[in-house]
């Protein structure tokens, strides 16, 4: 059996990437700008939820059911439920509970003098920053072409309306 893989760390990297704007884009002084450097930011944190299930009347030996009633105080929350506007498991990018019950490392803790469970959840969020452009190249600064949506307020000297942004890509927009 292989060694166990080191757990993600916290980390924050930018690396500068040329960017072309084909149309070019005016700056405030009606100077044409045909390309730029733009920070490609990749960012990994931990993230965590505790909460503490009180008046546990099961054995709370058996780690089992203390699970069990972790996540049975998660699936019975006003604010988790699927009928709330806006339930806790949304907010956190998942589709359901159980996604968000299996997206987390659980870690119980029982106190039997209080008869009740402290309950970490902890998981690691990647965020990755990155200019979207069609044929991409980090080696050939000609070819990164921004794709990218101007929409100028009227009776100004930066030019005409641009979409060359699809809002209904599902390989920009979509959460996974």
């Amino acid at each position: 059996m292989g060694s166990k893989p080191d757990p993600p760390e916290n980390e924050n990297r930018t690396i500068k990437q040329w960017v072309n704007f084909v149309p070019p884009i005016k700056d405030r002084n009606g100077r044409e700008i045909n390309r730029r450097h733009f920070s490609v930011v990749f960012k990994s944190k931990r993230d965590g939820i505790e909460f503490t299930v009180e008046n546990i009347d099961h054995d709370m030996n058996d780690d089992a059911k203390n699970l069990q009633s972790a996540e049975n105080f998660i699936r019975n929350s006003e604010r988790n439920l699927p009928v709330h506007s806006f339930p806790i498991f949304k907010r956190l990018g998942y589709s359901s509970q159980q996604d968000m019950i299996d997206g987390y490392t659980w870690k119980i803790t029982p106190n039997f003098k209080k008869k009740e469970i402290k309950v970490a959840l902890s998981r690691f969020v990647y965020n990755v920053r990155v200019p979207v452009c069609g044929f991409v190249d980090p080696t050939n600064k000609n070819a990164n072409e921004l794709i990218y949506n101007y929409y100028p307020f009227e009776n100004n000297s930066h030019g005409i309306l641009l979409e060359n942004l699809d809002h209904n890509d599902t390989d920009l927009f979509q959460t996974v």
